[in-house]
């Protein structure tokens, strides 16, 4: 169901660990949750925030400990969240996507986050400011016209 277009904003902050992937979607899965999101879209921000953070678990944050923190805006149809890390500078939306067929074929996996995350998200943006990099994440559901179910 479509709720009026309220904004909502949500934040939390955690250390880079695998034991904190589960708190950081089911934040995500909560806020989206009554705010008229279709569970598609829901899991695909999820997904790409997860996939996005155990990334930085395995290359950011390898030789030090960190946190991440993350705001979330949602304002129906468009659904945004911020990603806040203090690792050394990478923007996703430079990085060349390899061919993963190869390892496809293989049945070998990995080297798929940054194709999966562009791919699930409607825009992705980066900045980098104050020594962070701050990764956007952005979805928006499809509005519904008025008399529609």
């Amino acid at each position: 169901m479509q709720k009026k277009a309220e904004i909502k904003s949500a934040e939390i902050k955690v250390d880079a660990k695998e034991g904190n992937l589960g708190l950081i979607r089911k934040f995500i899965g909560d806020n989206m949750k009554n705010t008229g999101f279709p569970r598609k879209k829901i899991s695909a921000l999820a997904v790409s925030v997860t996939e996005h953070c155990e990334n930085l678990i395995r290359h950011a944050y390898v030789k030090k400990t960190g946190k991440v923190a993350l705001k979330l805006k949602l304002k129906y149809p468009a659904a945004k969240i911020t990603a806040l890390d203090s690792g050394p500078r990478f923007n996703m939306t430079e990085q060349k996507i390899p061919d993963t067929s190869r390892r496809l074929k293989k049945g070998l996996g990995g080297k798929m986050g940054i194709k999966t995350i562009l791919a699930l998200c409607d825009a992705v943006e980066y900045k980098r400011r104050n020594c962070r990099n701050e990764n956007t994440f952005i979805v928006r559901a499809k509005r519904l016209r008025k008399g529609k179910k």
